[in-house]
């Protein structure tokens, strides 16, 4: 591989890293402020428990 062609794959993997760090602090974030929501009742909570985990196995499994 050439000097260009290194430098063009490693911005390209610089740039897919922040991009993946951003959408995982955008998760965290997410999964912070619907945790501060009224409670409800319990199949609400068990609701939003079950989709905050599928979100975090989504995020945990993400090449």
């Amino acid at each position: 591989m050439s000097p260009r062609q290194r430098e063009y794959f490693r911005q390209k993997l610089l740039n897919w890293r922040e991009e993946l760090l951003n959408e995982a602090q955008a998760t965290l974030e997410q999964l912070r402020d619907d945790s501060h929501r009224d409670v409800g009742d319990e199949i609400d909570c068990g609701s939003r428990e079950a989709s905050q985990a599928l979100e975090l196995r989504t995020r945990d499994h993400w090449p």
